[in-house]
């Protein structure tokens, strides 16, 4: 589980980041809510402990590609949350 921290911390990330590894929270939160079409899901949690925003997955990145318009769409507004929530 060190190489997510890892990764967010060479970005930038200085906020906790939880790792499901067992899927309890997934299962409970996501998976056994409905149909999915992905098994990753992102959630944004507030200073007050509420969900701000809910990426549902599977992938979002930035990107100037044309054809990866709603993965760059998605990563701003993951970006924005995520913002937001820290201040």
């Amino acid at each position: 589980m060190a190489e997510p921290a890892k990764v967010a911390q060479s970005w930038g990330v200085s906020f906790p980041i939880a790792i499901d590894p067992g899927w309890k929270t997934l299962n409970a939160w996501w998976m056994n809510t409905g149909h999915r079409h992905a098994t990753s899901v992102t959630f944004v949690v507030g200073k007050d402990g509420k969900i701000v925003h809910i990426h549902p997955g599977p992938v979002f990145h930035p990107s100037t590609d044309p054809l990866e318009a709603k993965q760059n769409r998605d990563y701003l507004s993951m970006r924005a949350a995520i913002t937001q929530a820290i201040q």
